[in-house]
């Protein structure tokens, strides 16, 4: 008999406190949610019904089609099919607390960043305006969102937060200094930030990662996705040199762990070589994830098919593997997959008229790297 069974609906939930949704796993749609009744939802509750009876929810068709059409899904290769192996409790919460954010990344929208919400790009559907809760009501949902991580307490292995940037949110102070004390040491918390926290907040910010990493086990996400000015650019209001200061800086005041985020896209494919590069010889060697954007598929790496060898040379390769030899086995396995692919004119238009744009209206200075990228490409 064919097993449908998976384990994420029932060991891993996100949440967002702001715009008031939930994902049962990584690639699952969103869903409104009421906040008070995290529990007991009815569309959650389905899912894991059908799967338990070995059913293909319609809401997991995401990974069944992949299934059908003869490919991997992410419920073979993350989830775990075995029934009875398995913690039916929650092991993985992800928060988002709300959009309030000092950047404004190109590959990011106003669903995760507040700096968004006033740019306006021609048919753009990212700048398109979203509902956000009152602040009574998100204090409100912050509050059940504590209740649900005491009632977990024993099945809790990760708490993942994010925004926005959490170093300039309120409401992550106030979850912290509400969960911690009571909170198993054997709980990891994974804490995403974009590294820019010289404003008021940022004392305070590391004085909280010093804290709580002397209990448990906090891993840092720092997201930074280009070297120098391309980095400045794809982050608008990012400042290079202060990222990696602060990263400096986390590393000598507390015990937490570091993992720099990259998001590839297509315009960062050798700048981030050089950003590894420059981090490893003044930071020191720290783990790397690399992320694609989810947003616009004309970022996308695949859309360069062969053309990505005017971008990523044989060179680029070798450097890469010498810096960074783990990381270079992934990043060399897309580069040749891409390079067996037809481009995309179309998407590759898009993208430069999209970037000209962008500069226009966050007030920048396309890099000569990237305009000399956006030739190569053409």
């Amino acid at each position: 008999m064919e097993n449908n069974f998976c384990n994420q609906p029932f060991e891993w939930r996100a949440v967002n406190l702001d715009q008031e949704w939930f994902k049962f796993c990584c690639v699952s749609p969103t869903y409104p949610i009421t906040f008070d009744k995290l529990n007991s939802n009815l569309v959650l509750n389905g899912v894991k019904k059908n799967l338990w009876e070995n059913k293909q929810p319609k809401e997991c068709s995401y990974c069944f089609d992949l299934e059908r059409a003869g490919s991997t899904s992410y419920r073979t290769t993350v989830g775990r099919q075995d029934r009875d192996d398995f913690t039916n409790g929650l092991g993985v919460l992800e928060i988002n607390l709300e959009n309030t954010c000092n950047l404004r990344c190109a590959m990011c929208g106003p669903k995760f960043s507040s700096r968004w919400e006033s740019l306006k790009l021609p048919g753009d559907t990212r700048t398109i305006p979203i509902k956000i809760t009152s602040r009574d009501r998100l204090l409100e949902n912050l509050d059940h969102v504590i209740e649900l991580i005491a009632t977990h307490q024993k099945t809790l292995n990760r708490i993942f937060i994010s925004g926005g940037e959490p170093s300039m949110i309120p409401n992550f102070y106030r979850l912290i200094d509400s969960i911690i004390e009571d909170l198993p040491t054997k709980v990891s918390v994974v804490i995403n930030t974009n590294g820019m926290f010289n404003d008021r907040l940022g004392e305070k910010f590391i004085s909280t990662i010093g804290k709580i990493s002397q209990t448990h086990n906090v891993i840092l996400y720092w997201s930074c996705d280009g070297f120098g000015e391309v980095g400045e650019f794809l982050r608008n209001g990012l400042v290079y040199q202060e990222f990696k200061e602060n990263l400096q800086r986390m590393q000598r005041e507390t015990t937490a762990h570091h993992t720099i985020q990259i998001t590839t896209t297509h315009m960062n494919l050798s700048s981030q070589i050089d950003m590894i590069e420059d981090i490893y010889s003044t930071v020191g060697t720290v783990p790397l994830k690399k992320l694609f954007a989810v947003i616009g598929d004309f970022m996308h790496p695949a859309i360069l098919g062969d053309r990505i060898s005017a971008v990523v040379t044989d060179e680029h390769l070798k450097r890469l593997q010498t810096i960074a030899p783990e990381y270079a086995t992934e990043y060399t396995k897309l580069v040749n997959q891409i390079s067996k692919q037809q481009p995309n004119q179309l998407l590759i238009d898009r993208c430069t008229s999209w970037f000209t744009e962008y500069a226009r209206a966050t007030e920048t200075v396309i890099p000569e790297l990237l305009k000399n990228h956006f030739k190569l490409i053409a």
